[in-house]
């Protein structure tokens, strides 16, 4: 008996060829074409979004005011500004300004009690942020219905 199986439509018996097997490597193949056509083009307008969004960072950078803290600021208002811890920092620079500043030495140690590493020569940034949310509630009321 034959084990190739066929299929009859009238008189006319259809078998399987060595070819038929194509069908898997038929959809890889538009996988592969879909991929190579549209993931181009997806990338490149990935990218230009990126580029887009540094532009226009660098313009609004350079159109701000940008304060030098060792022109524009004499020695006194730094000292004042140090004393106190940054509170009064808006009185001194504009809300909107970039701020720039060197420094030659710096007298100062950085700490972290939990590890109990001191770095001397060092400085250390702080951040306050606050994070604020709310929930959004909406109902509906039928007069007619009750």
């Amino acid at each position: 008996m034959n084990n190739i199986p066929t299929a009859r439509r009238g008189r006319t018996h259809y078998q399987r060829g060595p070819n038929d097997n194509r069908g898997l490597s038929g959809i890889c193949s538009v996988i592969f074409l879909l991929l190579l056509f549209l993931l181009p083009p997806i990338l490149f307008y990935g990218s230009e979004g990126r580029r887009h969004a540094r532009y226009v960072t660098l313009r609004e950078a350079i159109s701000s005011d940008i304060v030098e803290l060792n022109r524009d600021l004499d020695g006194d208002a730094l000292r004042a500004l140090e004393r106190s811890g940054g509170s009064n920092l808006e009185a001194l620079i504009p809300g909107e300004a970039l701020v720039h500043g060197t420094a030659g030495a710096i007298d100062a140690v950085t700490t972290d009690g939990a590890m109990g590493v001191s770095i001397p020569g060092s400085l250390a940034l702080r951040r306050n942020t606050q994070y604020c949310q709310w929930q959004e509630l909406q109902s509906q009321h039928c007069q007619t219905c009750t």
